[in-house]
């Protein structure tokens, strides 16, 4: 076993699979920050933001996956790039809802449901529901993540507020990670149902981004 990675718990395919999603979600972020600082909208929906702030710290600094010290670091930078993200939520999230009452509020929406997905992650993790890489509460995030996507995307008008790169790096990178902990837990009934719904859901979302893209704005 490695310091680096650990190769007596998870095979080598597995760990290339894992590591190279994790990379893919990187290149996810760092497109979505750009896109903010162009655009001043946050294309990830808040309930997305919301989870995986809460995730990425917790199992960057709580619990800590067991894969060895390259994955720890992975969450961990996903969380830094993702405070610029969540920052730029609490200024800029107002803008994905279109309820008066919300748009007002939307700070205090953002925070409740921040403590409510910590809250959540923790509890999976001290009631033993968990893997050792936090992988049964990330895919109920990335469920929610997905299906508020694709609610996002077939109101959606302004195609530059949406990037085809995050699409398919989100995309692709969930593949391969929903691919690696399979290989993991084959057993697991719940991952296998989970992987495939978000799968679904983030194919019906590229088909929707790219129909959007072909299309001019009309706002």
């Amino acid at each position: 076993m490695s310091h680096w990675l650990n190769t007596d718990v998870y095979s080598p395919l597995m760990l290339a699979l894992f590591i190279t999603g994790c990379a893919l979600w990187v290149v996810v972020y760092v497109v979505v920050i750009y896109n903010i600082r162009v655009n001043k909208v946050v294309e990830i929906p808040i309930i997305g933001v919301t989870a995986n702030i809460g995730w990425e710290f917790i199992w960057s600094f709580i619990y800590q996956p067991n894969m060895g010290k390259i994955v720890t670091i992975g969450y961990a930078a996903w969380f830094f790039l993702d405070c610029f993200i969540f920052y730029s939520l609490l200024r800029y999230g107002w803008k994905q809802l279109k309820t008066p009452v919300l748009r007002d509020h939307s700070k205090k929406l953002i925070l409740f449901l921040t403590v409510a997905w910590f809250a959540l992650i923790v509890g999976l993790a001290e009631s033993h529901y968990e893997t050792p890489i936090g992988t049964i509460s990330a895919y109920w995030d990335n469920l929610v993540f997905s299906a508020a996507y694709c609610l996002m995307i077939v109101n959606a008008t302004n195609p530059k507020h949406y990037s085809k790169a995050a699409g398919w790096s989100k995309g692709l990178g969930t593949g391969l990670i929903s691919v690696a902990v399979l290989l993991q837990w084959p057993e697991n009934t719940f991952l296998w149902a989970i992987c495939t719904t978000t799968a679904l859901l983030d194919a019906y979302y590229l088909v929707q981004l790219h129909k959007m893209h072909a299309q001019p704005p009309t706002t």
